[in-house]
């Protein structure tokens, strides 16, 4: 079972465990990842990734989370091809 975070925001940690000092994040991404090639395949936007799944539609896992659909691989590719960051 994958999860999602119904919007993103927060962190595991408040702080850099080496430096200590604030983990500050700007922008979200969701990234994706082959099991069967074992290899990365690209990430894009989290809201992009958000309005594509229909995440707002999904069950609920708690009050933060959502499960999600399973995806097959060349879907990913296509959100990636659409909606894909340079890394």
């Amino acid at each position: 079972m994958t999860v999602c975070a119904k919007q993103a925001g927060g962190t595991l940690w408040d702080e850099d465990p080496v430096s200590g000092e604030d983990i500050q994040i700007d922008t979200w991404y969701a990234a994706f990842y082959d099991l069967e090639e074992e290899t990365f395949l690209g990430q894009l936007p989290y809201e992009a990734f958000v309005k594509e799944i229909h995440l707002s539609e999904c069950e609920r896992y708690d009050a933060k989370m959502r499960k999600l659909p399973g995806m097959r691989a060349a879907h990913q590719r296509e959100l990636i091809q659409q909606y894909g960051v340079d890394i």
